[in-house]
């Protein structure tokens, strides 16, 4: 897919030596900028700010952390005053890192909730959403357990409205637009009775390089969203997403819509 912005920085030699994918580029105009510590490459990291429903930065879309980018990514966590990190497959390396200790852990079939606590000079408590039912190489058959995890994230955002949520899957496309197009598809439909699925889609792709891939399928599907959401959408389609449908997949279930 062409890039739709520039991504000079994360040519740079000196950051795609920290990225998983190659082809997973950071846009400059919406990249997440570290503090620099000892020399202007130390601001980089492999993230993005995407906005929310009428919300410019309701979200940081983030690739997994490395062994050697995972204490960038708790940096960015204190630095950017996070209070929920969202995780979308399984990152072991999030968990390994010293000084930060597991508070409270719940665990349930499809999601575990766990409250850190990470220290420095300060406490910084975070919430890690981590949703365990995603099938590996797949998409969810039914977004019930789905919308019900994001509910709840958005139940705990009210207590911190005015700062990011951090989702990551391992390249920070996929899984992590899927949500992030969810969230802001639900926003929409309560705000609107109508919701405009492929122009979300667009609009995250303008803040990150290839958002939301075939995994789209439990936004795109309206079959599946909740019972209070039902009966009440009007589609509002968007006509600048010829690209799009080069997915045959993605074109089948837009047109079923």
């Amino acid at each position: 897919m062409k890039l739709v912005a520039t991504n000079e920085f994360s040519l740079q030699s000196q950051s795609t030596t920290t990225d998983r994918v190659n082809m997973i580029s950071v846009y400059d105009v919406s990249r997440v900028k570290l503090s620099i510590i000892n020399n202007p490459n130390d601001d980089y990291i492999n993230a993005n700010y995407i906005p929310g429903y009428k919300n410019l930065r309701a979200f940081i879309a983030a690739q997994g952390p490395l062994p050697t980018t995972v204490n960038d990514f708790w940096r960015m966590i204190w630095e950017k005053d996070v209070r929920a990190v969202v995780m979308l497959t399984k990152c072991v390396e999030v968990f390994k890192v010293l000084k930060s200790i597991i508070l409270i852990e719940d665990v349930l079939p499809e999601w575990t909730i766990r409250d850190f606590e990470s220290s420095t000079n300060q406490s910084h408590l975070v919430r890690h959403f981590h949703f365990t039912a995603w099938p590996d190489h797949d998409v969810p058959q039914t977004t019930d357990a789905l919308i019900t995890f994001r509910n709840i994230i958005s139940d705990f955002m009210k207590n911190y409205p005015r700062t990011p949520i951090l989702v990551h899957c391992s390249a920070g496309v996929g899984r992590t637009g899927t949500l992030i197009a969810l969230d802001r598809a639900i926003r929409q439909i309560d705000a609107e009775d109508q919701v405009d699925v492929l122009g979300i889609v667009r609009n995250l792709r303008m803040h990150r390089n290839l958002m939301v891939q075939t995994e789209c399928f439990p936004v795109s599907n309206l079959r599946f969203f909740s019972p209070t959401h039902k009966g009440k959408i009007s589609l509002r389609p968007s006509c600048q997403m010829v690209d799009l449908m080069a997915s045959g997949r993605l074109f089948y279930i837009c047109g079923a819509l």
